[in-house]
């Protein structure tokens, strides 16, 4: 056998335990090829479902359990009858209320059930410590060789309690005939396991649970997964060669030898098959146990139930007791139509099954009858069950059974899984031992073979109360809520149990009693009653304060609410639907060498960029607009301060493509962008997805700018990326933006919040909530070629290429991805939220969510349950989109490939998928003789995984499909401390959308498919992905959006652009933080005041016929006297001023360099042109006069004013002086000087 080969295992015996062994270890089709070997017709072995005709329509059948029923232990016998489902059953036959007996016998049973719970408890705390492992230094309990009867007649128990309640519950359990229950029945074995069980309490016990039409329905899920399961097969030995192989030998004479072997049998019958190769230990092991035959009837018979109505119950025990003998007989009738509500009883009528039947039922009733094994529970049992591990994995053969443990379905089950494990075989969830109450009988070690490739001993899951003497408390209270008689004397309990009994006279405590177990905040989990009230519920979902941007006022948004806003909004909306936008999968093959800016595809984006322009002018004339890779844009709105983390808003420009002879289905054409006033509604392709985004951010900003003149802008620089090619994956346009915003402007890991399109608003029951995307699933498309041998189809192989590529997609499909739900899931917390908000939860999920601990599994199938979405949003999704092969009939296909898309789990990866695809895969290629490569999914063109078959026939390839595989994103914080960006935008959503009928939960979610973010991974941690508007058919016919919520949109834009804190540009020379006097206003009033003050004197002091002459005014501004020439100093350092303004502005800062390199820069260059400055006014000093310097002064104060009156700013204390030395220099500069003048230089000339 080659040595990648897997190990060849053979499961001996179909039922519980052989089943779930062999489904365990054909899970990994890379490890183990399983061979399932059943000697009967049927698989299932105690599980042995059969159909039952119609009473009225004999063509009409029903499945019904004859074997494996699983149900209350409920007891009744002979002309003594009652039923312990409530008090008013317990006196079914009321005689039972005036027999002293009966009286005895209650105050027995909680004196018992008291007794009991205590030796367990004191048992266990002996022989383990409080995490469940076992004490080295252990004492035995002194009733640890104690029998039944021992214990019974020590204490001093009635016969009648112990052949009423004792008898009917071990021997209707164990299928123990009552004779051998007193004597032999370890008193330890009993008391453990009716307190495991929950059977030491009158008022919770437990109410299991049966398979939903039949149990043969996972027996047949179980076997869809077997390649190798056969019946009938008849095995006369079982021989181990040294070599370390078992050697099977069947009837018909021929062998078969595998490597290792499970015994899924009955301890004898595993003894009678190795028979002299059995080693002494085994023989000593295996026949210490002991096994009865059980004979089990089918039948519609009421005569072998209680004869009153009232007594009936899931479990009726019936005995006949000899007065002659004292001695007893039993049998146990199931009442099926009550544990099995699919059988319908005005069809198929009542039904029962009996095992060993104390008389015969009328023949005419009978259905059908079988015959089963089950062990005798005795000391010996015990000590065989305790020695096991002697004999496991010895000699290449291990032993697995519901004997190992107390016999029960479960036991089976728990068996067969650690066989499977101590193999090296993986299990998708955790395994409990004992129900996870302490036990010495820990896992086998693995055979020496697994060892050497490093298989170690499962470590059993250990539950929250073994480890903590709080979670022992909660789920005590869960599980059993209410118990009676736990910590009370003999007394105490006889006087409760009289007192009960006295309620029953008046008839009416059993009705309260069923109403006070079925009303309230309770829940019934695995038909057990269990209270979920709220304060179980932790508050995880914490909602942030409403946000109000700080100068809301100042930004007008009630003027998004007027008509003539809303119609010019529309109208916009309209026009940008009506360029085709459109992406195809073909797009990104363009070669790149080739100028595609005339490519007529994407020309109507170059139109599309053009008409933004055109509708949004004040964007484009305050805002950096960069086009990115020809088609993608990308605005900068630069803030005020640098040290503030950046925000990007995101939408994309391109559309889906409308399918070609699908135009006739649209209402209005495809690219009408018809607005339909009527019903309040705009159709057309990107209506919803997403122009509607792109024009409600660009509507929002140029609002923004509207309102405040073009003079707002935020504290941190936001960016709006909008790319070209989203709907065939961006990597043209997105992940080119992001490149950009990375490299060239080195904003790796900077970017405070990034917000695309995603999921948006939804209603559950009663809580209304805003779900926002804090993560994505990856994807894998996988192309799966098969190659085989051509030729013509008249000599066609077995399976052609066709045939081999079904039986892949067959195991695919028949091999789904586990789902699950982790701590860190999005839609736990979103449930979460659902659970704390809602006045009325859903009780079981209310339940779930309170004790995960317990139920993370539960909760996980009860959402998958809810819908497809959900469904798939919990586990890794995988779909066959494509097939195609064959050329020509008559030719057989000699290439066949197959592309499946996989939406790949959070708590998953691509290493995971590609696993689960080759284990899935190589058994097929194993079974059919295939070859099987597959790629390495996270790196191209690398092999992961090759198996070459003996004698191949053909090939199976398996590799990403045009590389498309991203890993899922991560998850986005949503609460804590790196949660800032969530709380911005759920604070704004908090302030849009709360209302009186209360206020909206915000939670997060999961999107089942990718956005352009997956390209922005690099640029920060929180990335949201949120839609406030919810478009119509999306990708299909007809798409549109409400008109209302197109400007609900905006609206958001609006408020989240403004919620980073809004304020007025100032110069770059001011540093952050000072006070918001502001230079830039100042400047443009002083100059309008100039401006105006020369005009005036200009036009006083010119005669009128000259006054507008334009010859005239350049004669008297440069003619008449070269003094005018001096004014360009002052003009010439106005012109430096804004040059040097200029410069600063578009200085790049986010070049990639350190903060404070960037601050010495400016600081630099900004103390370079004061001191020009300074120098350059020196000099030009000569040419001021006493008309600029009232202008000037002027100036100052109507700048001051507008700053304080018109925008709403500050004057500090520094700027008053400031304005006030300026002022009484001007006015000093202006007087006359009354001292005599100096004559500096003498007369010339004689003058």
């Amino acid at each position: 056998m080659p040595s990648n080969a897997p190990k060849r295992i053979a499961v001996i015996g179909s039922g519980i335990s052989g089943l779930s062994a062999a489904w365990l270890l054909s899970r990994d089709f890379a490890q183990f090829k399983v061979s399932l070997l059943e000697k009967g017709d049927y698989f299932g072995g105690h599980t042995h479902t059969v159909d039952i005709p119609s009473l009225t329509d004999p063509n009409e059948t029903v499945g019904v359990d004859t074997g494996f029923i699983v149900c209350n232990p409920v007891t009744c016998g002979g002309e003594f009858e009652w039923n312990g489902t409530d008090l008013n059953t317990l006196f079914a036959q009321r005689s039972n209320f005036f027999s002293i007996n009966m009286w005895k016998m209650v105050s027995a049973v909680l004196r018992f059930n008291d007794q009991a719970d205590k030796i367990a408890q004191d048992a266990d705390d002996l022989e383990f410590d409080r995490n469940g492992n076992a004490k080295k230094d252990a004492k035995a309990h002194p009733y640890a060789s104690m029998t039944l009867g021992g214990f019974f007649e020590k204490f001093g128990y009635t016969k009648f309690f112990y052949q009423n309640y004792i008898v009917p519950m071990t021997a209707a359990i164990w299928s123990t005939p009552a004779n051998m229950t007193f004597d032999r029945f370890p008193l330890l074995t009993l008391v453990r396991f009716m307190r495991n069980h929950v059977l030491l309490t009158v008022n919770e016990r437990p109410r299991w649970m049966t398979v939903d039409g039949g149990s043969r329905k996972y027996v047949e899920k179980i076997l869809s997964g077997l390649s190798d399961a056969r019946l009938n097969v008849d095995i006369r030995s079982v021989v181990r060669s040294k070599d370390q192989t078992v050697t099977l030998t069947y009837s018909n004479g021929t062998i078969e030898t595998f490597d290792h072997v499970i015994f899924a049998t009955h301890s004898d019958q595993a003894l009678s098959l190795l028979g002299d190769n059995a080693t002494p230990d085994e023989r000593h092991i295996l026949g210490s146990v002991k096994f009865l035959n059980n004979r089990a009837v089918l039948h519609r018979d009421k005569n072998l139930m209680p004869k009153r109505r009232l007594a009936w119950a899931s479990w009726n025990y019936l005995t006949q007791i000899s007065n002659e003998t004292d001695s007893q007989t039993m049998c146990l009738t199931y009442w099926m139509d009550n544990l099995q509500p699919h059988i319908s009883v005005p069809k198929f009528g009542h039904v029962f099954v009996t095992m060993n039947p104390l008389y015969e039922p009328s023949p005419e009733t009978v259905l059908g009858e079988w015959e089963y094994t089950h062990p005798l529970y005795s000391s010996e049992t015990i000590a065989a069950q305790d020695a096991i591990n002697k004999i496991q994995n010895v000699n290449s053969v291990s032993f697995a059974g519901a004997w190992l443990n107390y016999g029960f379905h479960e036991d089976g089950l728990t068996s067969g899984l650690l066989a499977a494990t101590s193999l090296g075989a993986k299990c998708p969830f955790h395994i409990l031992l004992n129900g996870g109450y302490p036990t010495k009988r820990v896992p086998m070690n693995p055979p020496q073979w697994a060892q050497e490739v490093g298989v170690q001993q499962y470590q059993p899951a250990k539950p929250i109360y073994l480890n903590t003497d709080e979670g022992k408390k909660k789920v005590a209270e869960i599980i059993k809520k209410g118990n009676v008689g736990k910590k009370g004397n003999s007394f105490w309990v006889v006087g409760v149990s009289m007192l009960v009994l006295a309620l029953t006279v008046v008839g009416m405590l059993g009705e309260l009693w069923n109403f006070l177990i079925q009303s309230g905040n309770q829940v019934k989990i695995n038909n057990t009653v269990t209270d979920v009230t709220q304060s179980n519920i932790v508050n995880n979902c914490v909602q942030v304060p409403a946000l109000t941007p700080p100068i809301s006022a100042e930004l007008n948004v009630t003027r998004l609410d007027s008509p003539e806003f809303a119609d010019a909004a529309v109208s916009r909306l309209s026009e940008a639907i009506k360029f085709p936008t459109v992406s195809y999968d073909n797009m990104t093959n363009v070669p790149p060498q080739l100028d595609i800016e005339f490519d007529p595809i994407h020309e109507p984006f170059v139109r599309l960029r053009e008409f933004f322009a055109s509708a949004f002018p004040a964007i484009h004339m305050t805002l950096k607009r960069n086009i990115i890779n020809k088609y993608s844009l990308l605005y900068t709105w630069e803030g005020s301060d640098k040290a503030a983390s950046p925000m990007i808003l995101m939408a994309h420009l391109d559309v889906v493509p409308v399918i070609s002879g699908t135009e006739n289905q649209w209402k209005y054409p495809p690219f009408s962008g018809f607005v339909d006033i009527e019903h309040g509604l705009l159709w057309g392709r990107g209506a919803a997805d997403t122009k509607i985004t792109v024009l409600a951010i660009l509507e929002a900003v140029e609002s923004i700018l509207i309102a405040t003149n073009g003079t707002y802008v935020p504290k941190s620089d936001i960016y709006l990326a909008f790319g070209h090619d989203e709907e065939i994956s961006g990597f043209q346009g997105a992940k080119k933006i992001a490149q950009y915003l990375q490299e060239d402007l080195g904003l790796k890991g900077k970017i405070g919040l990034i917000v695309d399109e995603g999921s948006s608003f939804t209603q559950i029951n009663d809580v209304r909530m805003a779900v926002i995307g804090t993560g994505e699933k990856g994807y894998a498309d996988i192309d799966i070629t098969v190659e085989t041998k051509g030729g013509h189809s008249s000599v066609p192989p077995k399976h052609t290429g066709i045939g081999y590529a079904s039986l892949t997609i067959n195991a695919l499909e028949s091999n789904p991805y586990p789902t699950f739900l982790s701590d860190d899931s999005p839609i736990l917390y979103s449930t979460r939220c659902y659970v704390e908000h809602s006045k009325n939860p859903d009780p079981f999920i209310k339940w779930a969510v309170a004790n995960l601990d317990i139920a993370r599994d539960l909760l996980a199938e009860k959402l998958a349950s809810e819908d497809d979405f959900t469904a798939a949003l919990l586990t890794t999704t995988q779909a066959v989109d494509l097939i195609s092969g064959g050329l020509k009939v008559n030719a057989l296909p000699e290439k066949v490939t197959v592309v499946t898309n996989h939406r790949i789990a959070v708590d998953s990866s691509l290493t995971k998928t590609q696993d689960h695809i080759k284990n899935t895969l190589l058994l097929v290629a194993i079974e059919y003789s295939l070859d099987l490569t597959i790629q390495k999914f996270t790196a191209s063109e690398t092999v992961a995984f090759e198996y070459n078959a003996p004698h191949a026939v053909g090939k199976i390839s398996v590799a990403p499909y045009r590389g498309k595989v991203l890993e899922p994103a991560p998850i986005s914080p949503s609460n804590g401390a790196d949660s800032k960006g969530w709380n911005i935008l759920e604070g704004t959503i908090h302030h849009l959308y709360d209302n009186d009928e209360g206020r909206i939960v915000v939670s997060p979610t999961l999107m089942a498919a990718n956005t352009d973010t997956k390209h922005f991974w690099g640029l920060g941690t929180s990335i949201l992905r949120f839609s406030p508007a919810n478009g119509k058919n999306i990708h299909t016919a007809n798409e549109n959006i409400e008109i209302g919520q197109y400007l609900n949109a905006i609206k958001f834009y609006h408020e989240l652009n403004s919620m980073l804190v809004l304020i007025m540009k100032y110069s770059r020379n001011i540093p952050a933080g000072s006070p918001r006097y502001l230079k830039s206003t100042a400047v443009l009033v002083s100059e309008v005041v100039k401006l105006v003050v020369c005009v005036f004197f200009y036009i006083n002091e010119t005669p009128r016929p000259t006054r507008f002459n334009i010859s005239a005014i350049i004669n008297d501004l440069f003619g008449k006297d070269s003094d005018s020439w001096k004014m360009l100093v002052p003009a010439i350092i106005f012109l430096l001023t804004a040059g040097v303004t200029l410069a600063q502005l578009q200085t790049d800062y986010s070049t990639g360099n350190e903060n404070s390199e960037k601050t010495a820069a400016q600081n630099f260059v900004g103390l370079s042109a004061v001191a020009i400055a300074c120098i350059l006014s020196g000099i030009a000093g000569y040419a001021d006069n006493i008309l600029k310097g009232f202008a000037t002064s002027v100036s100052i104060i109507l700048s001051a004013s507008a700053s304080v009156f018109l925008f709403g700013f500050e004057i500090t204390f520094a700027f008053i002086v400031g304005a006030g030395v300026v002022l009484w220099a001007t006015h000093l500069y202006g007087l006359e000087d009354s001292a005599p003048q100096q004559q500096l230089y003498g007369k010339v000339g004689g003058i």
